[in-house]
Parts: structure tokens; sequence; C-alpha cells
């Protein structure tokens, strides 16, 4: 499998590399920058560290993935499905999240900054230590106390 994604060119690195809470689960870096996954179906997937910059994921469902200090800058999301999507440390910088749902997700430690959020669905979303775009009217730190105490185990919130 590593060899396909390396002759691919999907996998940044020669690489792999163990997680250092889980050593027997191998975590491979990818690079999907600038490919078409418009409509893919993502749900629940494993992306940590994956670059989907410049992406086109449009109507794509990525409804409980797992997206920690995943690279979706400048990235195509309109009408995605974010929903209970994990998106800490995410880079989501000048991304289109025009009508995306993000009921349910958490950013996280994400940025946001010149993110287009308009139509964006961001009310159940767990906002902590979040930066959002200039114009948002959004606390960034509105939940990082429901964090603190619901999830303990999931950050460290100073």
């Amino acid at each position: 499998m590593m060899r396909f994604l390396r002759r691919m060119k999907l996998v940044d690195r020669d690489t792999t590399s163990y997680g250092p809470n889980r050593p027997d689960e191998m975590v491979a870096i990818l690079d999907f920058s600038g490919a078409a996954l418009s409509g893919a179906d993502l749900r629940r997937s494993s992306l940590q560290k994956t670059s989907l910059s410049r992406a086109s994921l449009l109507r794509a469902n990525l409804s409980g993935a797992f997206l920690m200090d995943t690279n979706l800058s400048r990235a195509n999301l309109i009408v995605a499905d974010l929903s209970r999507t994990f998106l800490s440390e995410a880079n989501l910088r000048e991304a289109n999240l025009s009508d995306v749902n993000l009921s349910g997700a958490f950013l996280i430690d994400a940025e946001l900054s010149g993110t287009d959020l308009s139509g964006a669905n961001l009310i159940d979303a767990f906002l902590c230590q979040t930066q959002l775009p200039k114009n948002s009217q959004l606390d960034p730190n509105r939940d990082c106390e429901t964090l603190k105490k619901r999830f303990p185990w999931l950050l460290d919130i100073p």
C-alpha cells in the first residue's frame, strides 16, 4: 500500500511513523493538494496531518472525520458536511466554507482567518482557541470551559 501511495505521489514523505499514543497504529502523511474530490464520501476518515490544500471538496461528506493538524487552506468546501468533525489544529486559512455544516464539529486551535463562512452552520460547533475571520461575530473561545468539563482528556487548555 505504501509503495502505491508513494508512486502516486500521495505520500508527502517516503516513510511512515508511529503515533506516540498508539505505537501499533501507522500514520502516513498524505498529500492531496489540489485534488478533485467533489462529492467524495470521506465519512469517519482519519486524515490526520493530510494536506488537502486547494483541494475541491464541493459537497464532500467528511462527517465524523478526524482532521487533526490537517491542511485545508484555500480548499473549496462549499456545501460540504463537516458535522461532528474533529478539526483540532487544522489549517482552514482562506478556505471557502460557504453553506458548510459544522454542527457538532470540534474547532480547537483551528485557523480560519480569511475563510468564507457565509451560510455556514456553526451553531453547535465547539470553538476553543480558534482563529476566526475578522468579520465573524462568534467568540473564538466560547466553548473552552465546556470542553474542559466534558472532555478533559481531549485537550489541555490552560
